[in-house]
């Protein structure tokens, strides 16, 4: 009995209900009830301490419309006390296999890197439009650099979302590769970051393009005129 009378703290108490530790020493022998009655490693990160209750309600929708169920109380929490995820030592992959759910997510951030990538060709071959004082300029040139403008926009966009996906699902998922694959994910994490900051850079190259090609149009049209035939158009 401690102070007052009251039983001294159990030290070994659990911090979490679904943490990997049990609540005793492991004499590093399991009998088969605890087997049965132990809980699945944890595989969500912090700020997601809710993960395993919508993930259950994301695979329930996965078969169509349900009828209303209450979600109450099953919001993730970014205010303290925030559950910490607990990596397991030896460090190995979770989940595995992945779920439903995170199989789908890993998809989803891979499609956005395919698609920034897409927009880089026509972006490169506008910017490498020769525009000077012996080269004749077209209305298609003006036309041409300012659809690679949008697509540069587009891919500073889809870029930067695929860079904050990626960081997002290690965060939200920490053990969701293998040790020389977090390596990689992040990789490409910094990579798709530095696309968005070259997409940004191509848009004002372009912009400054652009610009050289209405003066340049400007004296064509204006010697032109002056000879007494039309412009290309």
């Amino acid at each position: 009995m401690g102070l007052f009378g009251q039983k001294p703290k159990d030290k070994y108490k659990v911090l979490h209900p679904d943490s990997d530790r049990h609540t005793r020493p492991n004499p590093g022998r399991r009998t088969s009830e605890t087997a049965v009655n132990a809980p699945s490693p944890g595989y969500h990160g912090p700020h997601f301490h809710q993960g395993p209750a919508q993930e259950d309600i994301w695979n329930r929708r996965q078969n169509g419309p349900v009828p209303y169920e209450d979600i109450r109380g099953r919001s993730h929490s970014f205010h303290s006390p925030i559950k910490q995820h607990e990596y397991s030592n030896p460090y190995e992959k979770r989940p595995v296999p992945y779920t439903p759910r995170v199989k789908q997510e890993y998809a989803d951030y891979k499609i956005m890197a395919d698609t920034y990538l897409q927009n880089e060709p026509a972006v490169n071959q506008a910017k490498n439009l020769r525009i000077g004082r012996k080269l004749d300029p077209t209305a298609s040139h003006g036309r041409q650099i300012m659809a690679a403008v949008d697509l540069a926009i587009e891919g500073r966009i889809q870029a930067s979302t695929a860079s904050q996906a990626r960081a997002g699902f290690q965060h939200k998922y920490p053990q969701a590769y293998e040790e020389e694959g977090i390596k990689t994910h992040w990789k490409e994490a910094t990579k798709a970051r530095n696309h968005a900051r070259d997409f940004r850079n191509d848009v004002t190259q372009l912009h400054k393009l652009h610009g050289r090609w209405e003066q340049r149009m400007a004296q064509h049209e204006q010697q032109q005129m002056q000879r007494g035939s039309p412009s290309k158009r």
